[in-house]
C-alpha cells in the first residue's frame, strides 16, 4: 500500500497562471491605453504592404516564374516579421502585431499565407539570420538557393536587397505606429 502525503503532491502549472494572470493583466493594460489597437492597425498595415510590394515588378529579376514570386514574397513576409520581433516591443504587442498580421496575410493572399507556414521557406531564413553574422548576406544566399540559383551573386543581391528594403519599410510602419 502506497501513502501520499500532501507534500508530496505537486500541482502543475502554478507558475505557468501567474505567467498567465501577468500577461493578462500587460494586455488589459495596453488595451486601455490603445495599444492593442494600434497593434492590430500597424499588423494589418505590414501585412498589406509585404503583399502589395510581392506583387511590385522587380527590374533586377531576370526570373518572373511563379516560384521565384513566390520565394520573393515569402522573403518579405519574414522580413516583416523579423523587423516586428526586433523591435523590442512589450511581448503582448508584439504577439498581437504578429497575431494580425498573418491573419491579414491570411486574407489578403491565402497562398503566399499558407507557403509561410507550409514551405519551410521560414526555417532555412531563421537559420541563417540567427547565425549572428553578415546577415544580410546570409539571407540573401538562402534567397538564392531557395530560388533554386544558388551562388548565383545576382540572386543573392536581390535577396539582400529586399531583406534590407522591406526590413526597413516595416521598422517605419512601427516607428510611425506611436507604439514603440
Amino acid at each position: 500500500m502506497i501513502y501520499l502525503f500532501d507534500e508530496d503532491i505537486k500541482i502543475a502549472h502554478i507558475g505557468e497562471s501567474k505567467k498567465t494572470s501577468q500577461n493578462d493583466s500587460e494586455y488589459h493594460k495596453n488595451l486601455e491605453n490603445g495599444n492593442i489597437d494600434k497593434a492590430k492597425q500597424v499588423g494589418e498595415a505590414i501585412a498589406a504592404d509585404t503583399v502589395s510590394s510581392a506583387a511590385l515588378e522587380w527590374n533586377e529579376e531576370t526570373d518572373t516564374s511563379f516560384e521565384i514570386q513566390l520565394q520573393r514574397g515569402l522573403l518579405l513576409a519574414f522580413s516583416a516579421v523579423v523587423a516586428i520581433e526586433s523591435a523590442a516591443l512589450p511581448t503582448v504587442i508584439e504577439d498581437v502585431i504578429k497575431q494580425k498580421f498573418f491573419s491579414s496575410l491570411q486574407k489578403l493572399d491565402s497562398g503566399m499565407y499558407k507557403e509561410t507556414a507550409e514551405s519551410g521557406a521560414f526555417s532555412f531564413y531563421y537559420l541563417a539570420y540567427r547565425r549572428g553574422t553578415e546577415l544580410e548576406r546570409r539571407v540573401g544566399q538562402t534567397f538564392a538557393m531557395l530560388c533554386a540559383h544558388d551562388g548565383d551573386s545576382i540572386y543573392q543581391e536581390l535577396g539582400e536587397t529586399l531583406f534590407c528594403w522591406m526590413k526597413s519599410k516595416t521598422e517605419k510602419l512601427l516607428a510611425e505606429s506611436g507604439i514603440m
